[in-house]
């Protein structure tokens, strides 16, 4: 009976810690905060690109993030994707109260998921290109972490 319990105990921790293991990470130019995984570091030296503001990588899974100042009022119905074809999936979908559109595909760099949304007249553009399709579950976690500032 005490090896049950110091199982339910230990177990109990474990899933106690498991939460402990991410970070918060901020886009201010997007307006923008996720929840990764510690395993996530900022890529350096960040690309040359003048729209990319957020770059950060961990295990099998790189984010890419662009923010884009729109002029004039610009409401969702304004967002516009371009689809090449190479698209498995796309739709638009809402995320805790965020209209989005989004896309899965493939592309140069490797399978990807796109998310695309406007927040005070910037459009953000966030690609999370991934390695297997084990990944997508890290990624739906991320994106449902988003919270706007």
């Amino acid at each position: 009976m005490k090896k049950i319990i110091a199982l339910l105990l230990a177990s109990l921790m474990l899933c106690a810690a498991i939460p402990a293991l991410a970070q918060e990470i901020s886009c201010p130019p997007g307006g923008f905060s996720l929840t990764v995984p510690d395993s996530f570091s900022p890529v350096s030296p960040m690309p040359q690109d003048q729209d990319l503001v957020f770059a950060w990588q961990g295990g099998g899974i790189s984010l890419h993030g662009y923010a884009t100042a729109m002029s004039g009022k610009v409401r969702f119905n304004d967002l516009y994707q371009i689809l090449t074809g190479q698209e498995t999936e796309s739709g638009s979908l809402t995320i805790r109260g965020v209209d989005m559109l989004y896309a899965r595909g493939s592309d140069q760099r490797g399978p990807y998921a796109l998310y695309i949304w406007m927040h005070k007249n910037v459009r953000v553009e966030l690609y999370f290109y991934y390695q297997s399709r084990n990944d997508l579950l890290d990624i739906d976690e991320m994106i449902h972490s988003l919270v706007l500032n």
